[in-house]
């Protein structure tokens, strides 16, 4: 039966009706065309099962965003879903957490970017929970909360300027290593900075992606857990001399089968080891040697070597990983202090390197 709208002593018009689980609820309007449009929405609901969805929207975001968390978020990479859960808990849930769903519209989606740029959040750090704003909107649409995703049409914030990349030179990761008192500290970051690797895809390695001239790049490991890389593509690295031959013989001394980096107990490395390496061990020893970088930045190192070399930027793109475009884009700078009609050989500068005391 179609609820009918009442006049009210106050002139407004009412709409009563009873929900799918029999409780009363009732509506105001200022008009009776309003009312009677909403009476009829009302009964549509009904006839198609939908009853439940017409208070959707008056939820909270926060349970919308939950309801991602377990529906969507948790199935991804731990990484990805630790990243959206703090993107939420830093910069969503403070401001927009207890909203209703269907009031996070276009001028409130606005005031809060406006706040949190206020507050020093950092265009990508905005970029980022806009981004996932509008994703978990989305999913409100999917499940029958809102009718539409007003962050949509909210332009992204513009993004930060990238700094440049600055390639350390073989020398400057030879005072870096120098620093280091474990052999294998020493060869994880030579690896990370004469093949480019990833530290992830560094961690992965087995004695069995050594091969004579190249490393096989299959795999990458992700707290605690293998799993593809990045790109989800395998590719070989070419193994330059210098460091094929450091690593075999530290493979060698060291009797290393499986796991060439391991944790204590041979499992792959967490999180929380890949920073306590980095804060104890990478982070003293640039810091000894005068020199700033972080690990992953060691594969711009690689990057130099090879377009110092002449290779063409398809070649350097394959090798690390990533599109030409990319490759392009980080390094043009490199490309353009290239001198030309200057030979140059990456092992030869590696292995002088190696070479000083």
């Amino acid at each position: 039966m179609t609820p009918q709208p009442k006049r009210l002593p106050s002139g407004r018009w009412r709409v009563r009706w009873r929900d799918e689980s029999g409780n009363l609820r009732q509506r105001s309007f200022d008009k009776k065309p309003m009312a009677s449009a909403w009476a009829a929405h009302v009964s549509h609901a009904r006839q198609m099962g939908e009853l439940a969805q017409i208070d959707a929207g008056k939820k909270p975001l926060g349970v919308l965003a939950d309801e991602c968390k377990t529906r969507r978020w948790e199935n991804r990479e731990p990484a990805t879903c630790n990243r959206y859960v703090r993107t939420w808990n830093l910069h969503i849930n403070p401001y927009l957490g207890t909203t209703p769903v269907v009031r996070v519209t276009a001028p409130v989606i606005e005031d809060w970017l406006a706040t949190l740029k206020r507050q020093g959040v950092s265009a990508d750090g905005r970029r980022r929970a806009l981004s996932l704003l509008r994703s978990i909107l989305a999913r409100g649409i999917e499940w029958g909360y809102v009718r539409g995703n007003q962050a949509a049409s909210i332009p992204m914030p513009t993004a930060d300027p990238k700094p440049s990349v600055r390639p350390l030179a073989p020398a400057q990761v030879e005072a870096i290593v120098r620093q280091m008192d474990r052999p294998e500290d020493q060869v994880l970051t030579r690896l990370l900075a004469y093949a480019g690797l990833r530290p992830g895809e560094a961690l992965a390695l087995t004695d069995q992606h050594v091969k004579k001239k190249t490393l096989l790049i299959e795999q990458a490991v992700s707290n605690g857990r293998i799993k593809a890389t990045k790109t989800r593509q395998v590719r070989s690295v070419d193994l330059l001399a210098p460091l094929g031959s450091e690593l075999r013989e530290w493979m060698l001394a060291t009797g290393r089968r499986g796991l060439l980096f391991p944790r204590f107990d041979g499992e792959p490395w967490r999180d929380t080891d890949y920073q306590n390496w980095t804060r104890r061990i990478f982070a003293p020893a640039a810091r000894d040697a005068g020199i700033t970088a972080t690990p992953y930045t060691l594969r711009h190192s690689f990057a130099s070597l090879l377009i110092h070399a002449g290779e063409p930027v398809t070649y350097v793109a394959a090798q690390l990983g990533h599109a030409p475009t990319m490759t392009l884009d980080t390094y043009a700078h490199v490309f353009a202090d290239l001198e030309r009609g200057v030979d140059f050989d990456p092992a030869k500068a590696i292995a002088e390197a190696l070479s000083v005391v």
